[in-house]
């Protein structure tokens, strides 16, 4: 990420996207526009990652939105939220110095 500062709302953003698609994943498959709506806010998640790693996670459940019953999404999404939650809280620590060690 450029700007540090701009890092944790991003990644809030990001961990709503999730929190958007757990929600989806709570409908049934044959819901209409449920996985396109999946796919594309993986897809953002990969685009606006702030590194490899989570855009790896975001491009499997991906991978995944069109299976009707696929076990494998919740793994992934499971350690795509986990991922991008460890990164705000890096974000959003405070740096400190040797006086503070």
């Amino acid at each position: 990420m450029d700007d540090p500062r701009k890092a944790p709302r991003n990644l809030d953003d990001l961990l709503a996207k999730v929190r958007e698609i757990d929600e989806l994943l709570r409908l049934p498959p044959g819901v209409p526009g449920r996985a396109d709506r999946i796919c594309a806010l993986a897809s953002e998640i990969a685009y606006l990652a702030p590194g490899r790693g989570i855009a790896d996670l975001a491009k499997k459940v991906l991978s995944e939105a069109r299976e009707p019953d696929s076990q494998r999404i919740d793994n992934y999404l499971s350690h795509l939220k986990a991922e991008l939650t460890e990164a705000r809280k890096l974000a959003t620590q405070q740096p400190r110095g040797p006086d503070h060690e």
